[in-house]
């Protein structure tokens, strides 16, 4: 694989960014309360955290919309929230952000998905989720369809961020595939694994490794082992255009049709914080297919991207900027 030189990639991100996407899917709160840990509790041998702040940022296809703005790029995010105070919440963060939000479908009797991490200083402690996980009523399934369709004219593609919190299932993906088809443009998946097999036709699906090995029914050491063969197994499974197999440490593989799958190690000088990695992957994979670049021009991108990523602490955004200084 060649090398990437700075002024491809420069001109790679400068077509994408006239992109025009949809990120569909489940949109939530990260919430981060962070204090110093200053004994053990004498109720229970867990740590006291003295509290010291208190911030709130978009996660799951939130993240991934905040990704794509970074990088230029106009975003309709399509979801569903709850009529609560962290729907209200949420739809600030957008607000913020400069991303419009009114896509996202306020559902009485649902609560919106908030993952709650406390940490001291930069170390996790606990993880609190707070969220609704069935799947979304035929109305609010009819009424998602119904803003995809709306934003097709003139769209460059599909986002489908699937977190298992309900947007996504039996009828809503095989819908938006359709539809996708039917208007000519591609569909890129962050998956869940019980969700693979509607996944079929995709132009590019990035999984984790715990997911491929799920979704190909292999244990993790196996996929460890041979994640070449793990990766053509999926592509197989999918009849996609393209799967990206994220590894952590241990970096990606991409493997396309009529390739031999490629490893790509990991850029990552230091870890302080993998939440959100694949938001920046599929993000940052997309913009770059969009702006022209070909499979293996954007798995190293996203692979540069995601190094700065899990440098940063809670879910983060990687700048055009910091893209372009890694490759000086």
């Amino acid at each position: 694989m060649q090398s990437l030189k700075r002024s491809r990639v420069l001109e790679i991100l400068e077509r994408g960014s006239r992109a025009n996407l949809a990120v569909i899917g489940d949109f939530m709160l990260d919430r981060y309360l962070v204090g110093e840990a200053t004994r053990i509790s004498p109720e229970a041998p867990v740590p006291v955290i003295r509290f010291r702040e208190e911030t709130v940022r978009l996660g799951g296809a939130g993240n991934v919309a905040r990704n794509l703005v970074a990088l230029g790029a106009r975003v309709n995010p399509i979801g569903i929230i709850g009529a609560d105070p962290d729907g209200a919440v949420l739809r600030g963060c957008l607000e913020t952000e400069e991303i419009p939000a009114g896509g996202l479908l306020e559902v009485p009797g649902r609560m919106t998905t908030v993952k709650t991490r406390i940490l001291a200083g930069h170390h996790p402690v606990a993880r609190l989720d707070r969220e609704d996980d069935r799947p979304v009523e035929e109305a609010v399934a009819s009424l998602l369809l119904g803003h995809c369709e709306k934003a097709l004219p003139g769209l460059s593609a599909f986002i489908l961020c699937d977190y298992g919190k309900g947007v996504w299932n039996e009828r809503t993906v095989p819908a938006l595939m359709a539809m996708a088809r039917r208007g000519g443009i591609p569909v890129y998946v962050d998956p869940k694994p019980r969700q693979f097999p509607l996944y079929r036709g995709a132009a590019l699906v990035t999984p984790n490794h715990l997911e491929a090995c799920a979704a190909a029914g292999w244990s993790s050491f196996a996929g460890e082992n041979d994640p070449e063969r793990l990766s053509q197994t999926l592509l197989s499974l999918l009849e996609c255009q393209a799967v990206l197999i994220t590894r952590g440490k241990q970096g990606m593989v991409l493997c396309e049709p009529g390739n031999s799958p490629i490893r790509l190690p990991a850029s990552a000088q230091e870890v302080y914080d993998v939440t959100g990695a694949g938001d920046t992957v599929i993000a940052v994979a997309s913009l770059a297919l969009l702006g022209g670049g070909t499979l293996q021009e954007a798995a190293q991108m996203a692979n540069i991207a995601a190094a700065g990523a899990v440098g940063k602490v809670g879910t983060a955004v990687v700048s055009r900027e910091e893209i372009l200084a890694a490759l000086s």
